[in-house]
């Protein structure tokens, strides 16, 4: 490429997409150590936190159709891109030592590695995805290479929307279907969702742990307005409930 005048550019900032607070029924309270959680025979309690308030995250919309050249030669397009609002939540528990961690993330919809196209101000739903990682146990420590593992955190996002058919971001294969009139950790419930893999497939380094100790790892989970979280469940049947206290 030959430049007889500048080869720079630059990107083109649009502007700020915010939440739309369609989902705050879906995000627990962050009120201290609020919920009592149910697992293999043991009870405990666990409480949320805002571990990052008004983050903003880039998304791309397209290209500006000019290019910069930095580095050693190194071309690079200039894009046009907004900032998305995002906010994230950790469980946390003083007093209990509990087989799993949780991450929530209202974010907006859509996907940072790729361009978002036909956008229309206003017009992007409200996502959350609910990232549990359950946690093995090893009986003696594994080795791979130059790694040593006393335990594993298998970790597996589930991404929530009132409109599932539009999500542009799913970490992993899911489905999401609404059930009415459920029973669900003894109680009944006139509507709940229901998010669950479609795929069990383990990464590389799971699959390398998996054949020394079996992993576990969440399948699936409830979640319902007004409370959030509610119950997950691992692909070996065992099950985490979660209640207001």
């Amino acid at each position: 490429m030959l430049c007889f005048s500048s080869c720079t550019c630059e990107d083109v900032y649009l502007g700020e997409i915010k939440l739309n607070g369609q989902l705050d029924q879906f995000v627990p309270a962050v009120s201290g150590e609020n919920t009592k959680v149910h697992w293999n025979g043991k009870v405990g309690s666990l409480g949320y936190s805002v571990t990052h308030d008004t983050h903003f995250e880039t998304v791309p919309i397209g290209g500006t159709g000019k290019v910069k050249i930095h580095g050693k030669g190194a071309v690079s397009s200039c894009v046009e891109y907004y900032r998305a609002e995002k906010r994230i939540i950790g469980a946390y528990s003083g007093a209990n030592a509990l087989p799993f961690t949780i991450s929530i993330t209202l974010t907006k919809n859509f996907n940072p590695e790729r361009y978002l196209k036909d956008y229309k101000n206003g017009d992007l739903d409200d996502v959350v995805h609910y990232s549990i990682a359950y946690i093995t146990e090893f009986p003696k420590t594994v080795t791979r290479g130059m790694l040593h593992y006393d335990a594993y955190k298998a970790q597996r996002t589930f991404a929530f929307s009132l409109h599932p058919e539009r999500l542009i971001n799913k970490p992993v294969d899911i489905k999401q279907e609404l059930l009415h009139n459920v029973t669900l950790n003894g109680k009944r419930h006139d509507k709940l969702y229901h998010v669950y893999l479609t795929s069990t497939r383990l990464s590389e380094e799971e699959e390398y742990l998996n054949a020394q100790y079996p992993l576990s790892f969440i399948k699936g989970i409830y979640v319902k307005e007004g409370v959030g979280l509610i119950h997950a469940y691992t692909q070996n049947g065992d099950t985490i409930e979660f209640s207001p206290l």
